[in-house]
């Protein structure tokens, strides 16, 4: 997998499978602190929301991309939760 070009969506990558577009149905699914495996295994059996499965390493990209955006956070040793701020 070329890391720039599943970053972003264009000609060649759908939304869907860019790593910006997995991020985003990662952060709809984290209403409750989950771990990385369960967020695999929703991307697996929810195919509502999820037009495209990704694998693994997209997911786990996505988690880090997430992460160093500063929008899930760590508790519970394991398990990611989606930072809300207060307006």
């Amino acid at each position: 997998m070329n890391i720039p070009t599943a970053l972003l969506p264009h000609k060649h990558v759908a939304f869907s499978r860019s790593l910006v577009g997995i991020a985003g149905l990662l952060l709809q699914v984290l209403d409750e602190p989950r771990t990385v495996e369960e967020l695999m295994a929703l991307s697996a059996t929810d195919s509502k929301s999820w037009l495209y499965r990704p694998s693994f390493t997209e997911i786990l990209l996505s988690v880090y991309m997430l992460y160093a955006l500063k929008q899930i956070r760590l508790v519970h040793g394991d398990r990611l939760q989606k930072v809300v701020e207060a307006k």
